[in-house]
């Protein structure tokens, strides 16, 4: 009966007092790498591709957004890998060792010097990793939201549910090539597709949601769940950390939301009150 479960419940229109609670057992991976896979390229609804977003560490830092992770794109009949891109990480969440009651079971500590700009897959683990997704998108017949951690050469499926914003289409969109309409303040990963304008509101954290007003540009470091009824009003949303798959991403797919992510600096770049407009397409934010 939290706040977060109770806005949940009251929006799927369930019976708070009919609802039944499941605990899940699983074996803990301390993952070396992990990450979150789609078995559709959700920028453009193109069930061709399978994506990959990959990082250090263990799975909740790609998932709640606090780290931008290396993005994967493979083609689905080959597995061919045809796109890469690398972000530099400097620090992964692990697991504590025999944590006290009263600690943190995750500590976030650096990742070394020589390891931080190097790819978190190869192309043949990447590979592996896609041909692991086809699998699982048989098994259930229908395009997948996978998450996966890698330890000790294995690769694990831990969680597969159906994709919520998936579109059986293989088309690909193609950009326009129309002029950019104003100069470029930020750039960013697109995350989820369309134009929006609006002023800014800088959200430090879940207690400052109520400062977003219907039309407003959200923008924080990253998403939590908690942001949720602040996202449904925002015309656009913008953080600084985070990929295609974290949970800005995803919620702003669900709702029809146009946002970037990963870029960095938006909310010491872009102050409170500030018009904007964010393209979602392009992954880029105009004066």
């Amino acid at each position: 009966f939290e706040a977060r479960a109770i806005y949940y419940r009251v929006n799927q229109g369930f019976d708070h007092m009919n609802v039944g609670i499941a605990v899940v057992v699983q074996y803990m991976v301390q993952s070396e790498r992990s990450g979150v896979m789609f078995t559709l390229d959700p920028d453009r609804n193109s069930t061709s591709k399978i994506v990959i977003d990959a990082i250090y560490g263990l799975g909740e830092a790609i998932v709640s957004g606090a780290v931008t992770p290396d993005h994967f794109v493979v083609n689905k009949d080959d597995l061919d890998v045809v796109k890469e891109e690398i972000k530099a990480q400097r620090r992964q969440l692990v697991r504590r060792i025999n944590p006290a009651p009263d600690e943190d079971p995750n500590l976030w500590v650096d990742v070394e010097d020589d390891a931080q700009r190097k790819p978190k897959l190869t192309e043949q683990q990447a590979k592996d990793l896609a041909a692991i997704g086809k699998q699982v998108e048989d098994h259930y017949g229908t395009p997948q939201d996978i998450e996966w951690a890698y330890e000790g050469g294995k690769f694990y499926i831990v969680q597969s549910r159906p994709v919520t914003t998936a579109v059986a289409t293989t088309a690909e969109e193609e950009d326009d090539g129309a002029p950019e309409p104003a100069a470029t303040i930020l750039e960013g990963a697109s995350a989820s597709p369309g134009v929006a304008f609006g002023p800014v509101k800088v959200v430090r954290g879940p207690e400052d949601i109520d400062l977003v007003l219907e039309g407003d540009i959200l923008v924080a470091g990253m998403t939590t769940p908690d942001f949720v009824p602040a996202m449904k009003r925002a015309a656009g949303i913008v953080t600084d950390e985070g990929g295609r798959l974290c949970h800005a991403a995803i919620v702003s797919r669900e709702l029809g939301v146009p946002c970037v992510v990963g870029s960095e600096n938006a909310t010491s770049v872009l102050a409170t009150g500030r018009e904007v407009t964010v393209d979602g397409s392009r992954g880029v934010v105009y004066e």
